[in-house]
């Protein structure tokens, strides 16, 4: 070959070798969305609200029987500061109140106390509940009334304030 060919060739490769090297060397930047990306983050973080209980607006009840006391076990759900007393048997009273936190052993409570008012007669169960009482500690506690008690019939009672 002559020599003005592979200088032609020489220069073909060194400029698809120049510009491949060109190529490999343009990166984009992604630090600007990361920074975009963790602020959002933030924001949502900051700005939601985390809703721990739900609030139920409850209708008033317009027909319906009343329920006997007699016959009944009764479970009553107070506040004690910002967290859910439970009691064993109508009041709130200190020697009926359940001194566990735990909820596994409040269960476990709650569902002895109801085999056993089962057991000496009682047909029916009441939970009461005082107005503050959150949905999900009232519904724990149904939950656990409803492992012991196997009646369809369980009575949910929230305590207007006085």
């Amino acid at each position: 070959m002559s020599s003005s060919t592979e200088e032609f060739y020489v220069d073909v490769i060194e400029e698809d070798f120049v510009s491949r090297r060109k190529m490999d060397e343009v990166e984009i930047d992604i630090t600007p969305m990361i920074d975009i990306t963790f602020l959002l983050l933030i924001f949502f973080i900051v700005a939601s609200k985390l809703d721990e209980g739900a609030t139920v607006d409850l209708p008033e009840a317009k027909h319906g029987t009343a329920v006997a006391m007699k016959s009944s076990a009764v479970v009553s759900i107070g506040l004690q500061g910002d967290k859910a007393a439970i009691y064993l048997g109508e009041g709130e009273s200190p020697e009926t109140q359940i001194k566990s936190s735990d909820p596994e052993d409040q269960e476990a409570e709650i569902m002895s106390y109801i085999e056993s008012q089962i057991a000496s007669g009682k047909t029916e169960v009441i939970i009461m509940a005082a107005k503050d009482v959150r949905h999900g500690d009232v519904a724990r506690v149904s939950k656990a009334v409803g492992k012991a008690h196997t009646s369809k019939t369980l009575f949910v009672a929230i305590m207007e304030a006085q």
